[in-house]
């Protein structure tokens, strides 16, 4: 083989390479983020069952991940669907917020 060709297999090789481990880092980030949503719906439903009050500062993060995420998509695939839908999570996210101050600041 000629060094040309041996340079252009290497390129490609290493680009390769460069997607890859892009992908991974984003399916990796991607689980954290649902792990942490997950994480969060359960701490929310023992506050419920326990309690039977509804933890609105955990909610608000929840809502924010899925919304930034909703939001991400339907720009990057061009989904207004997916758009909206995240539009509508940061608006949930929003209004939790504004419940977890007024109940915090309440007494």
């Amino acid at each position: 083989m000629d060094d040309d060709r041996l340079f252009e297999l290497a390129r490609n090789n290493k680009k390769r390479g460069r997607e890859h481990e892009r992908e991974t880092l984003l399916k990796g980030d991607s689980l954290a983020l649902y792990a942490g949503a997950f994480l969060g719906v359960i701490l929310i439903l023992l506050k419920w069952i326990v309690d039977k009050s509804i933890e609105a500062g955990i909610g608000s993060i929840i809502f924010l991940i899925f919304g930034v995420q909703e939001i991400h998509e339907g720009i990057r695939e061009g989904q207004k669907r997916k758009f909206l839908l995240g539009i509508v999570y940061l608006a949930a996210a929003i209004m939790a917020v504004i419940y977890f101050i007024a109940e915090t600041f309440e007494a």
